[in-house]
C-alpha cells in the first residue's frame, strides 16, 4: 500500500478531471470540424454507428468493474496469487465475450443497411464503418479493458489518464489534418481504431511493468472464482443497465404523451444535466479502486472516514456547480442552442437538482458495491428506475416537461439519497443524523448562501450578458466556499489545505477527503 495515499488520490483526481476536459475540448472542436467536412447527412452515419454501437458496451456486464474491484482487494490483502488468478480467469471470460460480439456485428452486418433504411450511396461506407468501429469499440477494446482495470485496481489512474489525454490529443490531430486533406468517414475511423490499440496497448505495456509480479495465463484460471466474479459482475449489468434506462426512457415518455417538438427541448436540458453529472463523476470514481483496497485490508474505520470526507467534498463541489446553473438556467440555454430552447430553463433546473442530489449515492453506492454490498445497490437502481418511469409519467400531461423531469427528482430523493446513502451509513456505523450533519449540510447551507448571492446579482443587473453571470457565478462561489472553509472543514483539513496552499500547490477536495 502506497505510504501516502493522499497524494496518489490527490494526482488521480486531478489527473481526471483534465482528462475530462481535454476530451470534452478535442469533442467541442472537432464535431463541428467533420459536419463541415463530410456533410450534415454522413455526419448522422458517423453518428448512428457510434450509437447502434454503444448497446454493445452492455456486453462487458459489470467485468471492468470486477477486474477493478478484486485487483484493489486483492492488492490491499497483499495476495498476489488470488490477483494473478482472477485476471487469468476474466481474461477468457472475455475472450468469450468477443467472440460473442464478433458473431453479433456479422449479423448486424448483413441487415445493417436494410434495418436502418440506409440509403444506396452511403451503404458501403455504413457496412465498413461498422466493421472497423465495432473493433474499436468492442472486438479490439472488450479483452484489452483487463489491463485497463488493472491499472485501475492498482490506482495507477494518473497514467491510465495521461494515456488517454496523449491518444485523444493524437485521435484530434490527426482527424483534423485527414479532414483538411479530403478524407472521408472510412479513413476517420481507421483513425479511431488507430488511436485505440495504442492506446491499449500501452495500458498493456504498462501493467506488466508497473505492476508487481504480474501474470496471465490460461494455466492460471480457476473454475472456482467464477462464482465469485459473476455475482458482482451481474449486480454491476444490472446497475448499468438500470442508470441507462433510467436516463434514457425520459425523452420516449416525451415523445409518447407531448408534441414532438418538446423532444429536443427536453433533450437541451438532460444534456447540460448529465455533462455536469459527468464532471462530478471525475472525482468520486477514483474511490472505487481505494475502497475494495481498504476492504481487503480490513481497514474499516478508514472506510468510514473516507465515505464522509469524500461526500462532504464532492457534494460541496457539487453545490458550486449546481447554483449557477440553475440560478442561469434560461440564459445558459439560450445562449447555447438559441431562444427557441428557451423553454428548457425550468426542467434543467429540475434535473440539476436531481444531479445534485444524487451526489452523496455516488459515494455511498461506491462504498457499497466495493466492500461486498453491490446486490443491495442493483436492487436500489432497479427501483429507482421503477419509480423514475411510473412518477414521471403521471405527471407528464399535467405538468409537460417539468412533470417527466420530476419524476427523475423524486426517485433521486427516495431511493439515492434516502435509502442508498443510510443503508451506506448503517453498514458502516455511521447514523444518518451525523451523515446529515458532516456531509449534506455542507452542502445546503454554504449553496444557500450562493444561491442567495448569485440570485441578487442577476436580478440587480438584468441585462444578463456573459460578464454578468461570470460575476454571479464567481460571487457566489466564493462566498459559498469561504462559508464551507468555515463551518465545514476540520481543523486537521484546514491546516492541510493551508499547507499546500503555501507550497503553491493546487489542492483537491479529493484528497482533503481522504486524509481526514
Amino acid at each position: 500500500m502506497s505510504k501516502n495515499p493522499t497524494a496518489r488520490t490527490a494526482r488521480n483526481a486531478a489527473a481526471s478531471y483534465l482528462r475530462f476536459f481535454v476530451s470534452m475540448m478535442v469533442m467541442f472542436l472537432l464535431t463541428p470540424y467533420i459536419i463541415r467536412h463530410v456533410g450534415q447527412q454522413e455526419f448522422g452515419l458517423w453518428s448512428l454507428t457510434f450509437s447502434v454501437l454503444g448497446f454493445f458496451g452492455l456486453l462487458d456486464m459489470g467485468l471492468s468493474s470486477s477486474v477493478v474491484r478484486y485487483v484493489a482487494e486483492c492488492r490491499g490483502a497483499g495476495d498476489i496469487d488470488r490477483r494473478n488468478r482472477m485476471v487469468s480467469t476474466l481474461s477468457i471470460v472475455y475472450l468469450v465475450i468477443t467472440t460473442v460480439a464478433a458473431i453479433a456485428v456479422l449479423a448486424l452486418s448483413h441487415n445493417y443497411t436494410r434495418l436502418f433504411s440506409i440509403p444506396l450511396e452511403q451503404q458501403s461506407r455504413a457496412v465498413a464503418l461498422l466493421w472497423i468501429l465495432a473493433a474499436r469499440t468492442s472486438l479490439f477494446a472488450l479483452p484489452l479493458s483487463l489491463f485497463q482495470g488493472i491499472l485501475f485496481g492498482e490506482q495507477r489512474i494518473a497514467l491510465l489518464n495521461g494515456i488517454q489525454i496523449s491518444t485523444t490529443l493524437l485521435y484530434g490531430s490527426l482527424s483534423w489534418v485527414a479532414l483538411a486533406h479530403g478524407s472521408g468517414l472510412v479513413t476517420l475511423a481507421w483513425i479511431n481504431l488507430g488511436a485505440m490499440i495504442l492506446e491499449y496497448t500501452l495500458y498493456a505495456v504498462f501493467a506488466f511493468r508497473t505492476v508487481g509480479d504480474l501474470r496471465i495465463s490460461w494455466k492460471l484460471a480457476d473454475r472456482s472464482l467464477l462464482r465469485t466474479v459473476a455475482g458482482f459482475s451481474f449486480a454491476q449489468s444490472i446497475v448499468s443497465v438500470a442508470a441507462l434506462v433510467r436516463l434514457r426512457t425520459d425523452p420516449l415518455i416525451v415523445q409518447y404523451f407531448l408534441p414532438i417538438s418538446q423532444v429536443a427541448i427536453y433533450a437541451v436540458a438532460l444534456r447540460i444535466a448529465e455533462s455536469a453529472l459527468l464532471l462530478i463523476k471525475q472525482g468520486i470514481n477514483v474511490l472505487s479502486p481505494l475502497m475494495a483496497q481498504l476492504h481487503g485490508s480490513g481497514d474499516h474505520d478508514k472506510i468510514r472516514t473516507t465515505m464522509l470526507g469524500a461526500g462532504k467534498l464532492s457534494f460541496f463541489g457539487s453545490t458550486l456547480l449546481t447554483v449557477p446553473i440553475c440560478v442561469f438556467a434560461t440564459q445558459i440555454v439560450s445562449r447555447w442552442v438559441g431562444t427557441g430552447f428557451a423553454s428548457a430553463g425550468p426542467t434543467l433546473i429540475v434535473l440539476m437538482l436531481s444531479m445534485w442530489l444524487v451526489t452523496p449515492q455516488l459515494v455511498a453506492a461506491s462504498v457499497l458495491a466495493m466492500t461486498g454490498h453491490h446486490k443491495i445497490t442493483a436492487r436500489a437502481e432497479v427501483g429507482g428506475m421503477l419509480l423514475n418511469l411510473c412518477v414521471s409519467i403521471a405527471l407528464a400531461r399535467p405538468l409537460g416537461l417539468a412533470g417527466v423531469a420530476l419524476g427523475t427528482l423524486v426517485s433521486t430523493i427516495i431511493v439515492d439519497l434516502l435509502y442508498i446513502v443510510s443503508y451506506a451509513c448503517r453498514v458502516n456505523g455511521i447514523t444518518y443524523g451525523t451523515f446529515t450533519k458532516k456531509v449534506l449540510l455542507a452542502g445546503f447551507v454554504p449553496g444557500a448562501v450562493q444561491t442567495a448571492i448569485t440570485l441578487a446579482i442577476k436580478l440587480t443587473l438584468p441585462a444578463l450578458s456573459i460578464p454578468v453571470m461570470l460575476l454571479g457565478s464567481v460571487a457566489g462561489g466564493a462566498a459559498a466556499l469561504a462559508v464551507f472553509y468555515t463551518l465545514y472543514l476540520e481543523p486537521d483539513e484546514k491546516r492541510a489545505v493551508l499547507k499546500r496552499l503555501r507550497r503553491g500547490k493546487e489542492t483537491d477536495v479529493t484528497a482533503v477527503a481522504v486524509s481526514g
